[in-house]
């Protein structure tokens, strides 16, 4: 972000990797930090997807700030109880006490603390969690797509294959390339698939090589990390398809149900209806 100024604390990014610190000392440096780089107390702190639960020091950090009447603001767009039970169980390995709702740890209320989600789904689930309507706000995330008149370079398909669809998306479990592998085994070699990026996470790289593996194996239509292998940058990439195609099961936001119309491409996939129900609210159409 530009004209922001910026500090790193050690033990406070994702991953099981971070280094072991205590919480009080962490607190304090966390502090200091935030104050000297403000030159300043801190009005308000701003946490994104404290509750994760891929660094359980990172949400017991902000509930400290929260336990001290520190002014907090809770920002969510991916919960551990979402399919992601190894996060959870990390969370509810470093809360020992007994008796103690891990929920109402995690999700505390106070007059101090508000929330924000990215879509209704979300909001409703805080809800009926026990958080007060009033305390819940959805921050929408925008979308932006640029529309280039002039395409560069153009794919490397086979002169069998009629049609070119791209799937914008990182390779995580979650976003069900095995479904990917199947419709390009069923599709008559008629057309090609494209997947955009790799896995960040390392416990994703041996899934990622399994399907890159079974999908060469079998000389299935599909090629990974699309842009690098053709040397196309995003915006060449989606003008060279004739569509976007989505197979994910879980969504945070969504915005490969909103991007295709900016750029003139159908869309072919599954309507995840949680995900959808704001955007056709606004308008949008799905036939």
């Amino acid at each position: 972000m530009d004209g922001a100024n910026i500090g790193v604390v050690e033990g406070l990014s994702y991953g099981s990797d971070v280094p072991k610190r205590k919480l009080s000392e962490l607190n304090i440096e966390t502090r200091e930090k935030a104050e000297g780089l403000l030159d300043g107390k801190v009005d308000i702190w701003h946490f994104h997807n404290h509750s994760l639960g891929k660094n359980a020091l990172f949400t017991e950090l902000a509930i400290s700030l929260v336990e001290e009447g520190e002014k907090v603001f809770l920002q969510i767009h991916d919960f551990a109880e979402d399919n992601r039970p190894g996060n959870y169980q990390l969370l509810k390995d470093a809360r020992t006490e007994v008796g103690e709702s891990l929920i109402k740890y995690v999700y505390p209320v106070a007059n101090q603390i508000e929330y924000a989600v990215l879509n209704a789904r979300d909001e409703s689930i805080l809800k009926m969690a026990g958080v007060p309507d009033k305390k819940v706000r959805i921050l929408s995330n925008p979308v932006v797509m640029e529309h280039s008149k002039s395409i560069g370079n153009s794919v490397s398909i086979s002169e069998d294959e009629t049609k070119l669809l791209i799937y914008p998306v990182r390779a995580i479990p979650r976003k069900n390339i095995g479904e990917i592998a199947l419709w390009a085994a069923l599709n008559d070699s008629k057309v090609h698939f494209g997947i955009t990026l790799v896995p960040k996470n390392p416990k994703y790289k041996k899934h990622y090589e399994d399907w890159v593996r079974f999908c060469e194996d079998h000389e299935l239509p599909v090629t990974f990390e699309a842009g690098k292998k053709w040397g196309l940058n995003f915006e060449e990439l989606l003008e060279n398809a004739d569509g976007i195609i989505t197979t994910s099961m879980q969504e945070g936001f969504g915005l490969a149900f909103l991007e295709n119309w900016l750029i003139n491409k159908p869309l072919y996939g599954r309507l995840l209806e949680d995900i959808t129900k704001d955007f056709i609210k606004a308008g949008i159409v799905y036939p």
